[in-house]
């Protein structure tokens, strides 16, 4: 019995592994990017003390992955041997992008900005960044910028419930702003295109239990050992024409791997909703008159539109931020912004805050 059922899955195994094949290599026919671009993430000086290694560790540990702490890197890409952005990065010894400023004595309330790689301002310097510039307006809040390359709000949770905000931050109280896209639903969902990024096999999964509440269940890759498994075994030139395709499907907010879902279940919204409610809990544990800002990058497709509503149903403070007005400030193919681009991001994000009357002007 036995030795048939192995037979069985053996079988369906090689099925699966040919069908695979022949998939990818369509896929990497139709998806082959007809233009020479070139992207390259380098740690250029990391001085970390061992205090700030072992944080590192296991906080990268507990988010699935992360960068160097207390590290200086460039960001750089080429295009047909043309340099695109050339962008000099700080990071400072508790994982955060440095934001430069001035007068940081008198900046008594704290500025959260939580995310993935659009709040951690991918492609510029520290001195271009959404951040620094709105740091230039608000001389009384001090920026702190928790981001990195796909993180969705379940990671940040599970690191501030091992590292409490007011371990890292000075100030008592202010504003956090959450900032949400298509790529962290499917990191809280655990989809096929997040999964397919090596690193975020490792990140947290979350689900609703019985009683109701968010738990942690493990990682994708302890959870799905399956997909994990055909995942790492799959060469490189079929993952990146994976990865390439599913950016694709990113760029019109579309689910499902071949987006024919443009929406969640109710299931699926009903634990990204608790994700967001979850992540607010965890830092008003630290703060509790925090002001929690839930912002959708929106391209103005039906899956943001779903969740905005829903959210605006649970009392959230969730608003729009345009990104279709920001797509003539993006850098080709690493789709993240320019130095123009993150000035004009700024201004939506101080625009939602004063009219909404979340911080208060100097």
């Amino acid at each position: 019995m036995n030795s048939r059922k192995f037979l069985k899955n053996f079988a369906l195994i090689c099925f699966l592994t040919v069908l695979s094949f022949l998939m990818f290599t369509i896929m990497t026919i139709i998806t082959q990017d007809e233009r020479a671009f070139d992207y390259t993430a380098e740690i250029i000086e990391i001085s970390e003390d061992q205090q700030t290694k072992q944080k590192r560790i296991e906080v990268n540990k507990l988010m699935g992955w992360g960068f160097e702490f207390s590290s200086k890197r460039r960001h750089w890409s080429k295009q047909n041997g043309n340099i695109l952005f050339d962008a000099h990065i700080t990071i400072d010894k508790h994982g955060r992008r440095s934001v430069p400023v001035s007068n940081q004595n008198n900046r008594d309330k704290f500025l959260l900005f939580i995310g993935g790689s659009y709040i951690f301002s991918d492609s510029v310097s520290d001195n271009e960044t959404y951040a620094f510039h709105l740091a230039q307006k608000l001389e009384n809040y001090m920026p702190y910028v928790y981001g990195g390359w796909w993180y969705a709000p379940t990671q940040h949770l599970r690191r501030f419930k091992k590292f409490p905000l007011k371990e890292e931050v000075e100030q008592n109280e202010g504003v956090a702003v959450l900032l949400f896209n298509t790529s962290h639903a499917r990191g809280i969902l655990g989809d096929t295109c997040f999964t397919v990024h090596d690193t975020n096999l490792n990140a947290p999964k979350y689900e609703i239990s019985g009683n109701g509440k968010l738990e942690f269940q493990g990682t994708f890759k302890e959870i799905d050992t399956f997909r994990s498994g055909l995942i790492e075994a799959l060469p490189r030139t079929m993952k990146a024409s994976l990865m390439n395709f599913c950016w694709k499907r990113m760029l019109k907010d579309q689910f499902g791997f071949f987006g024919q879902k443009n929406t969640l279940k109710g299931e699926e919204m009903d634990l990204v909703i608790a994700s967001f409610r979850a992540l607010e809990n965890e830092i008003k544990k630290s703060f509790p008159k925090t002001k929690f800002v839930l912002l959708l990058h929106y391209f103005g497709y039906d899956f943001l539109t779903d969740v905005y509503k829903r959210a605006k149903s649970e009392k959230f403070n969730v608003f729009k931020l345009d990104g279709n007005a920001l797509i003539d400030h993006e850098y080709p193919k690493s789709f993240h912004y320019s130095p123009e681009g993150e000035k004009l991001i700024s201004d939506q994000i101080y625009k939602i805050l004063i009219d909404n009357n979340l911080i208060m002007k100097n």
